[in-house]
């Protein structure tokens, strides 16, 4: 029985160009990458940090190059590991992310350089494990910023668990694993709502900012789903407001990296499903986030609505379109303060929803396209 996932670390070649390593000492820095495993807290899942091997300057070619030779071995033996790797299964992808991370001198914040996403639905069926392959490492702009080379035999195991949890695809398993693996999208839409919050960037500049109540608070962000309570529907994570004048520039873009799933299975959570068709009649049909400041003194009862933005859905739920990655306006009042990027396939599970009302009624979502 496969029992645990192996990953090794070789190396990364980062861009000297990368715009977040503008203004920092790079013979000083260190850098480390820090990966998501099921049932490990991060401070587990971490290489040491370690110095460039490359010293900027120190040859024409414009990178650097960082030589973590890691490897290490997580046991995923028992029980509820190994439901963890089931879970993970059913996600809207089966992947691992590699972030790389520098830390400069004791003066600056940690810099988040870029994220691998190292995509496993389809070498599960195969068994195909990651073997010393290197991946692409792109910023939060999308923009690569370098390469990863590792290995893990995480395939394998999520191979072997799969098996365990549906002993009758022993057989057939390509068969069962390719549709357990690539339907996830198409039974996710059906039944879950996945809502991804990746990041909130504020202007520096805008008036609102300069409110002095903001002082010593928190920011998170809030987001309304029919038949789920206000708190179930904000980030886990709660981050420093950022001050104009002593803030620094880099610390304007609120990294939240939240990512949740909501029940609205037909079978187990019918009640909330009518809920969510409601929205369907609204108009126009929408889902507001706002970013909440919050005192950091848990004894004050401060709160502020900082900015909002509206995602429209109409044209989306007709077309069954989700949204990937996409960047929306933060409003405060008529100022734009900021924007945030979000995924959701709210769309396509409202698209669904469509289908299952009656005719008579259907008649009344004006914006459906024929």
């Amino acid at each position: 029985m496969e029992s645990s996932c192996v990953v090794k670390i070789f190396s990364v070649r980062l861009d000297q160009t990368c715009p977040d390593l503008a203004g920092l000492n790079l013979r000083s820095s260190k850098f480390y990458v820090l990966f998501d495993l099921p049932s490990y807290k991060l401070e587990a899942t971490r290489t040491p940090a370690i110095l460039p091997t490359r010293k900027p300057g120190a040859s024409t070619r414009q990178d650097l190059v960082l030589k973590f030779d890691y490897e290490s071995s997580y046991d995923y033996s028992s029980r509820g590991k190994r439901q963890a790797l089931d879970d993970m299964l059913s996600r809207y992808h089966a992947d691992v992310n590699f972030t790389l991370i520098c830390l400069p001198d004791e003066s600056q914040s940690e810099v988040n350089l870029g994220r691998a996403v190292v995509r496993l639905d389809n070498r599960i069926a195969r068994k195909d494990d990651v073997q010393k392959e290197s991946f692409p490492v792109l910023s939060y702009y999308k923009e690569q910023v370098g390469t990863i080379k590792l290995s893990t035999s995480m395939p394998s195991l999520l191979l072997a668990v799969c098996i365990e949890t549906n002993p009758a695809a022993d057989d057939h398993i390509k068969d069962s694993l390719s549709r357990k693996t690539q339907s996830t999208s198409k039974a996710d839409s059906r039944e879950m709502c996945t809502v991804c919050i990746s990041s909130v960037q504020l202007e520096q500049s805008c008036r609102a900012l300069q409110n002095p109540e903001l002082d010593n608070t928190n920011s998170f962000v809030s987001f309304d789903l029919p038949g789920f309570d206000m708190d179930e529907t904000e980030t886990s994570l709660s981050l420093p407001t950022p001050r104009p004048g002593w803030t620094k520039a880099k610390d304007f873009h609120l990294r939240f990296n939240f990512q949740k799933r909501f029940d609205y299975s037909y079978d187990t959570n019918y009640n909330k499903r009518i809920q969510l068709a409601t929205l369907l009649m609204a108009s126009p049909v929408k889902l507001p986030f706002t970013l909440v400041c919050e005192a950091e003194d848990q004894d004050s009862e401060f709160f502020l609505d900082f900015g909002t933005a509206v995602v429209k859905l109409e044209d989306r739920v007709s077309d069954g379109k989700d949204i990937q990655d996409e960047s929306f306006p933060l409003l405060n009042g008529d100022e734009v303060v900021g924007s945030i990027t979000i995924s959701t396939n709210l769309p396509s599970l409202l698209r669904e929803i469509c289908d299952e009302i009656p005719e008579g009624k259907k008649k009344s979502i004006t914006f459906l396209k024929s």
